[in-house]
């Protein structure tokens, strides 16, 4: 009998910290002495979002089953890939939008190149970032 693996997220809501998932598909939930942790199925992208008083960071990541691109981000048990990373209010507010973005336009993020991440790493850091921007990178990578 196979058993399924998961990525557990810990998700964190007090006055001075929150960590929560934006837009993933959560498997189910469970509690343990170190709070509350969100279950991710294999192979599914997921962003998590932490936010502290004064700061923000999001990371944009896939869950994996042994892969050896795997790096370990706080709060995610086991290790990711991991695809974007921001530290800011406002690059975490870009790449929330281009998840909305993507969702609007019936995208399937799971189904886009690892170029595309890494473009968009690159150019969400940039002064100028709209949609224009997404569709450029899409385009780039030889989608839409």
């Amino acid at each position: 009998m196979a058993t399924t693996s998961y990525t557990a997220v810990q998700l964190h809501d007090q006055s001075d910290f929150r960590s929560y998932l934006y837009r993933a598909d959560i498997a189910g939930y469970r509690e343990s002495s170190k709070g509350k942790f969100a279950l991710l199925k294999q192979q599914q992208l997921a962003l998590l979002i932490l936010v502290k008083t004064y700061t923000s960071r999001a990371f944009l990541f896939r869950t994996n089953s042994g892969s050896t691109n795997a790096v370990a981000i706080p709060c995610i048990y086991p290790s990711v890939d991991l695809l974007v990373e921001v530290r800011t209010k406002t690059r975490v507010h870009r790449l929330r939008n281009v998840v909305r973005y993507m969702e609007k336009h019936h995208m399937d993020m799971a189904e886009l190149p690892d170029e595309f991440f890494i473009w968009l790493q690159s150019r969400i850091e940039e002064k100028v970032f709209s949609h224009d921007t997404i569709r450029e990178i899409l385009d780039r990578c030889g989608v839409a």
